[in-house]
């Protein structure tokens, strides 16, 4: 009974044994896989963390280059500034001459107002003169005849 029962044992160590080989070997298949499946993953990351890295030292150099852009329109604006307050100053000179200008014709019309009153009046005297002489004309041919 001990050789059958060892060969009943040996027959049932065997279906062990084979059932525990066909399971290492879907465990490693599994493996395998999930091993292959992982090693893609990471694979897909590392070419994404790359695909960032490049964006990212773009985006700085993107950056670097608007703050150059910034700087120099930051330069134009102060030159145009500059510009700006030398034409106002001009303006204001301009402004100041116009004043003085008009104060002047301001003056010369005076003069002139007052010019025309002294012509007026030296028109009146002249008329006056005239019709006196005329009347002492008149009294000469009145005293001659």
């Amino acid at each position: 009974m001990t050789n059958t029962f060892c060969a009943a044992h040996a027959c049932q160590d065997q279906d062990i044994f084979r059932e525990l080989e066909g399971a290492w070997q879907k465990s490693e298949a599994a493996s395998a896989i999930t091993v292959s499946g992982l090693q893609q993953t990471i694979d897909l990351q590392i070419a994404q963390l790359q695909s960032s890295q490049r964006r990212c030292t773009e985006l700085k150099a993107e950056a670097e280059q608007a703050k150059a852009d910034i700087r120099l329109v930051e330069m134009s604006l102060a030159a145009k500034q500059e510009e700006l307050s030398v034409a106002q100053a001009a303006m204001c000179k301009c402004q100041a001459d116009m004043r003085e200008v008009q104060a002047g014709q301001y003056e010369l019309l005076a003069e002139l107002a007052q010019a025309k009153m002294e012509l007026g009046d030296q028109e009146a005297i002249a008329a006056s003169s005239m019709l006196l002489a005329q009347r002492l004309q008149a009294q000469l041919h009145v005293v001659r005849p």
